[in-house]
């Protein structure tokens, strides 16, 4: 079950790279839990507006194209997007 995380992570890097300006600040951490794959991801605050795209446009087609990969292996993939902290 790694091994499926592992070409989800991978992809998500790969999409990451292709629209931030800093893909190496994102911090992205997978997990598998009782509904699938999970995924949070952490970006700076500069960062935000360009993932999440005009009315959330972006993001949403990130997810649509994890889940279409997820249903070839029966799998539900889910992407967070966590708010950057304002402590410093």
């Amino acid at each position: 079950m790694s091994e499926d995380i592992k070409k989800f992570e991978e992809f998500l890097k790969f999409i990451l790279s292709g629209i931030l300006n800093n893909p190496d600040e994102a911090d992205l951490k997978g997990k598998i839990d009782d509904r699938g794959v999970f995924f949070e991801l952490l970006l700076p605050e500069e960062e935000m507006g360009r993932f999440i795209g005009k009315g959330g446009k972006t993001v949403k087609s990130v997810r649509v194209l994890l889940r279409a990969m997820g249903a070839k292996t029966d799998q539900q993939v889910n992407l967070k997007i966590l708010e950057p902290s304002q402590d410093g």
